[in-house]
């Protein structure tokens, strides 16, 4: 009896409680025919017999609670166990979107960032094809990463000259 006073420490279902209840003097019950049950029987035979009826019916009564207590108890643990796995299942599920975010995130932040790198590159592409088709006149203000700006910076200077070349070649005509 004292293992059944423990479980009631134990966090429980309220059906597996009151079956718990019910088996704690069905036990008692028991202990006590198990006693006189031997008492009985260490003086006298026929009255150890006697007591017989009792202890069995006894001992059915608590073998029929247990036997309701363990279902209960085996009841809870598949809906324990179910709830875990459905905990399982929905916290997979918040980290796959959390990786799917993350992953959308990074692409975003990828793409931004070769957008971000790329533009004063095809500034410059832009400035030097307009000085191949002849536009001397045109002009880009630097930007973008130090080997950019100093590649837009020589451009406009050589541009500069070329079109002071033209314009020597120009007067000298």
């Amino acid at each position: 009896t004292e293992s059944l006073g423990q479980l009631r420490e134990v966090p429980l279902t309220d059906p597996v409680a009151t079956d718990l209840s019910v088996a704690r003097p069905l036990v008692e019950r028991y202990i006590a025919a198990a006693r006189r049950s031997v008492q009985a029987a260490r003086t006298d035979a026929a009255a150890a017999q006697q007591q017989m009826p009792d202890f069995l019916g006894a001992f059915t009564a608590l073998e029929k609670q247990m036997a309701s207590l363990s279902e209960k108890i085996e009841a809870d643990a598949r809906q324990k166990s179910e709830d875990a796995a459905a905990s399982v299942r929905r916290t997979r599920i918040t980290i796959a979107v959390a990786l799917g975010l993350a992953a959308a995130a990074l692409v975003a932040c990828a793409i931004w960032l070769a957008r971000h790198l790329s533009r004063p590159m095809e500034a410059a592409v832009a400035m030097a094809e307009r000085m191949a088709a002849g536009d001397l006149r045109s002009s880009e203000p630097p930007m973008g990463s130090d080997e950019t700006v100093r590649l837009m910076q020589a451009m406009a200077q050589m541009q500069q000259n070329i079109s002071g070349i033209v314009r020597a070649v120009q007067s000298h005509a």
